[in-house]
């Protein structure tokens, strides 16, 4: 199987998986999916977003903006850092890297207020989560 199937595949599934956990997500809504800008600049510190690192990958959220913030934090593989989102009750979607490792990109979004907003970043056999409020 070749790397952009295997990459199609795993996202596949954990959209599947985000669908079941968030049914009402999956009646109302498409599956949304972003690429990263590049901004070196990287997301502002606390208490304006909020971070989630993994041994490969760093997320953060500024709600603020609505924005996703990506960080590869592993060069040595070839899988681009990436993580699912989902609206509780409402738009699911994926963020992903275009970016080499140790840089920082963004997908800006427009989520709606006041809303909890989960994420999911799968790394090995692990999954890392964390929950924000947009």
């Amino acid at each position: 199987m070749s790397h952009k199937k295997a990459v199609i595949a795993v996202t596949s599934t954990l959209l599947v998986a985000f669908a079941f956990i968030h049914p009402a997500s999956a009646a109302t809504t498409a599956a949304e999916f972003d690429e990263t800008v590049l901004k070196p600049e990287g997301p502002p510190s606390a208490p304006h977003s909020e971070c989630e690192t993994t041994p490969k990958i760093k997320v953060c959220f500024e709600a603020g903006g609505d924005k996703i913030w990506l960080k590869d934090l592993n060069g040595g593989d070839i899988y681009p850092a990436k993580t699912n989102w989902s609206i509780r009750g409402g738009r699911y979607g994926q963020c992903a890297g275009t970016h080499t490792a140790g840089k920082w990109g963004v997908c800006n979004k427009n989520f709606p207020e006041n809303k909890t907003i989960d994420f999911v970043m799968h790394h090995s056999s692990n999954d890392y989560t964390f929950t924000a409020t947009t």
